[in-house]
């Protein structure tokens, strides 16, 4: 026989919570290991560290313009199609948002 614990309104609440913290830190993880990736590639493709670190300096905004995108469901298709447009290949998410 299985034992069932019922969980209150609050208890539910700060479960919700603390899984949307580990969440949050895990996206952020994945997308400062991103971060790595390009840029070490960057750097071996002979980008100054100057010109990497410009780079780096404007990911807050790009950051920004994604996140406005995400609320219409946008944001990959315009970010895929306008770096397309623009001889950046890149391949589009395999989940659409």
């Amino acid at each position: 026989m299985k034992a069932r614990m019922h969980l209150t309104g609050p208890m539910k609440k700060v479960i919700e919570e603390y899984a949307n913290e580990i969440v949050e830190q895990r996206q952020k993880d994945i997308a400062t290991r991103a971060q790595y990736q390009w840029g070490m590639a960057m750097y071996q493709a002979g980008l100054s560290p100057r010109t990497i670190n410009r780079v780096i300096d404007l990911l807050p905004a790009v950051a920004d313009k994604y996140r406005d995108l995400k609320t219409d469901q946008l944001a990959d298709e315009f970010f895929q199609l306008t770096l397309a447009d623009r001889g950046v290949n890149l391949p589009e998410t395999e989940r659409k948002q």
